[in-house]
């Protein structure tokens, strides 16, 4: 009460909040590694002819499945990549349906 620090037991357990919050940073801190967690672009900016442009010209990320799939380490990898092969196979259905019309 007087301001100075005091010693705590060294056997108190660590509060769950303080737990979840870690679990759920090193979570964010993966899908940015992985590229699945990006800012969002305004509208706009995002259908602008020259974004079109430049999405239509330049080079598509090469993805190998295999080797994501086989360097998986453990089931969170695994879903991961499953989501992340998922998620661009249905953004190129979109783009193809868009540009055939």
């Amino acid at each position: 009460p007087d301001g100075q620090s005091e010693e705590h037991p060294a056997d108190t357990p660590v509060p769950d909040f303080l737990v979840q919050e870690e679990a759920k940073l090193r979570k964010v801190a993966a899908m940015r590694k992985a590229g699945e967690l990006r800012r969002p672009e305004k509208s706009s900016v995002d259908r602008s002819t020259e974004a079109v442009a430049r999405r239509l010209v330049t080079e598509k990320p090469s993805f190998d499945v295999q080797a994501e799939l086989r360097d998986a380490q453990n089931q969170d990898d695994l879903v991961r990549a499953q989501r992340k092969v998922v998620r661009m196979q249905l953004t190129e259905s979109k783009k193809e349906v868009g540009l055939e019309g």
